[in-house]
């Protein structure tokens, strides 16, 4: 695996850091002169790209004629690593909202444009909360649609296997009545490292399995669990 040298690692860093801050400028500014949070995925997936580009990251996408962009998912997906969010970003022809930990809006400039974004904040030990999270969510797909990724298990794999999955992206799905693809995420990891700060070049290959329609649909708790089953077997399938 190729790493950048301490100099050339640095560097990048400096501009990524800098140029997130541009970007979150840019974001707030816009944001709070048009009023209109829809310009939320214009800006993520502008500094995605130029997030993926600094650091090196080249990004493959299979299966993306199973995604149309005028349509609306619950697009569920393994974790691996932080590169995981800009990657499924770019790679989705479709606008992508984000589930994201409420403790990141204290980070500066960054936490600053998620708090006025379109994304979700979840406080991940509160089942409750999350579970709110999910309603207003469904409610606001509604009004202003857009596809929801959401890690199913919850939090990053550290041994890079696949996790048990968590059922809130399922329950999202079914009340919304939106189809879920399934989504693989390969690569990510050996560009950020579970427990390392330092990213390195890579390839990292986002593929999309077919929509499974769950619309007008009435599921059991156990029908529930096969559904989840059902999912994560495919995502497995896909990582190879």
């Amino acid at each position: 695996m190729k790493q950048y040298s301490a100099i050339e690692y640095y560097a990048r860093t400096t501009v990524l850091l800098v140029g997130t801050m541009l970007y979150a400028i840019a974001f707030l500014l816009h944001r709070f002169v048009s009023g209109n949070a829809q310009v939320t995925y214009r800006y993520t997936k502008k500094w995605c790209s130029f997030l993926l580009s600094v650091a090196g990251v080249r990004l493959q996408v299979e299966g993306a004629e199973n995604i149309r962009n005028n349509e609306t998912y619950i697009l569920i997906s393994n974790h691996a690593s932080q590169f995981d969010i800009p990657a499924i970003i770019v790679a989705s022809p479709c606008d992508v909202r984000i589930m994201y930990k409420r403790e990141l809006q204290k980070v500066p400039f960054m936490g600053w444009a998620l708090k006025y974004s379109t994304f979700v904040p979840v406080t991940r030990t509160d089942a409750r909360d999350a579970m709110s999270s999910i309603d207003e969510t469904v409610a606001d797909i509604q009004r202003h649609p857009a596809s929801v990724s959401v890690f199913a298990e919850g939090t990053r794999t550290k041994d890079g296997n696949l996790q048990p999955f968590k059922r809130g992206a399922f329950v999202m799905a079914i009340k919304s009545g939106k189809p879920i693809v399934p989504v693989a995420i390969a690569g990510s990891r050996d560009v950020l490292p579970t427990n390392s700060a330092r990213f390195n070049p890579g390839t990292i290959t986002v593929r999309y399995g077919k929509p499974i329609n769950v619309a007008g649909k009435e599921f059991t708790r156990q029908e529930e669990k096969e559904l989840v089953e059902r999912v994560r077997v495919e995502i497995s399938a896909m990582l190879g």
